[in-house]
């Protein structure tokens, strides 16, 4: 990490420590040797912001790459007949038109739809011959 070193006046943490015990003759002084430890901190959270800024980039990479979002689910026949016009037999009853009379059988679940959404239905038209 030398460019990191530079930047931060090369500073090592690596030889502060703290004397537990004087050395006697042939053996060594005890230390707690706590600069190691930091040092390997502050090396850990430098790479650890590196690997993060590479894993951010990489995915604002992958989301550009995404395809449009898919086309709309097709509505059911029963939201198509719900945003229709809401009282789709008041015109039709004011003509004194018959709206359910010469309907195809396809369109019955249509018919069963529209009794069960618009009950108010039945009172502007005459019943089925």
């Amino acid at each position: 990490m030398p460019p990191l070193g530079l930047l931060i006046g090369g500073v090592d943490f690596r030889d502060l420590s703290a004397t537990l015990k004087s050395p006697l003759g042939a053996v060594p002084a005890v230390m707690l040797r706590y600069g190691s430890f930091i040092q390997t901190v502050f090396d850990f959270a430098i790479i650890a912001f590196a690997v993060f800024l590479l894993i951010k980039a990489i995915n604002a990479l992958k989301r550009k790459r995404e395809a449009a979002p898919a086309a709309p689910p097709k509505p059911s026949a029963e939201e198509v007949l719900l945003t229709e016009n809401p009282r789709p037999f008041e015109e039709a009853s004011r003509r004194g038109m018959n709206v359910f009379a010469g309907i195809r059988r396809a369109d019955e679940t249509r018919i069963a739809l529209i009794r069960q959404n618009f009950p108010e239905a039945l009172n502007y038209c005459r019943p089925a011959r």
